[in-house]
């Protein structure tokens, strides 16, 4: 009998992304664990938001076209480490809290609508989710951390995952094909609209 992921991740996903709503989803730093290469590799796992932003993405950019699969994670890893570099200095952005439930939101429908951007709006979107996760990251580290070696676990586990999100989509899509596709999507956009109700 053949294994229908299809079916598995409808009879999963959707309940998996309704607990994890129960629990906290943005990503704190414990200052109990110190704020060294560690903590920065451990820190991408914490909060839900960026674990699931990552494999989403990395869900998504196996449906695109040539460069454009390994161009576009690769920018949004990088944005990470702009990101985290911009809010250890201290730079603000409205409504962050907001702006990570909406990217998480954003990058499930992308798989959803099974969309297949230009490079261009692709990058920019890409670039500025990245980038509201990095500076998100790089507000709760305080002055006194070590921050090299922080950004370093970081930007190698951000890294871990988007590899990890990219290889699920590729058999999600082999095992699957489309459906499975949108259906991976659409728990983890179903998790983000979760985040944004928990927050107006």
């Amino acid at each position: 009998m053949r294994f229908n992921i299809g079916f598995h991740l409808r009879r999963w996903l959707l309940p998996v992304s309704a607990a994890l709503l129960a629990s906290p989803a943005f990503a704190h730093v414990d200052a109990s664990h110190g704020f060294g290469f560690g903590a920065g590799l451990a820190h991408s796992m914490v909060g839900a938001d960026h674990l699931l932003v990552l494999l989403a993405t990395g869900i998504w950019v196996v449906q695109q076209q040539g460069r454009m699969r390994w161009l576009l994670p690769a920018l949004f890893v990088l944005n990470i480490g702009f990101g985290t570099i911009a809010g250890q200095s201290g730079l603000a952005f409205p409504a962050l809290e907001m702006g990570l439930a909406v990217s998480v939101s954003i990058t499930g429908l992308l798989s959803v609508f099974l969309l297949r951007l230009p490079f261009l709006p692709a990058a920019l979107l890409l670039s500025l989710c990245g980038a509201l996760h990095g500076i998100a990251h790089g507000l709760e580290i305080p002055a006194t951390a070590q921050f090299p070696a922080f950004a370093a676990g970081l930007f190698l586990s951000s890294t871990a995952l988007m590899l990890a999100g990219v290889a699920l989509g590729g058999r999600i899509r082999k095992l699957a094909g489309r459906h499975g596709l949108r259906t991976a999507g659409a728990g983890v956009a179903v998790f983000g609209a979760g985040l944004l109700l928990n927050l107006i």
